[in-house]
């Protein structure tokens, strides 16, 4: 995971360099709703309010 500042923890860095997203919450974001990093930087917001992954948006590069 990412802390509030953005800075990755040793886990979810490897599970970056392994090609896998990584999800994360920021205290900013309505419930259900979290962050997607790809390992190539982009970033979606994506919602789980049905159980089911959804995207809600695109957001910048981290």
């Amino acid at each position: 995971m990412l802390d509030e500042a953005g800075e990755d923890s040793s886990e979810a860095a490897g599970h970056l360099a392994a090609g896998r997203p990584i999800y994360y919450r920021t205290s900013d974001l309505p419930p259900r709703q979290v962050i997607k990093q790809y390992p190539d930087g982009r970033r979606e917001l994506v919602s789980f309010e049905t159980g089911r992954e959804t995207l809600i948006g695109e957001l910048s590069a981290a």
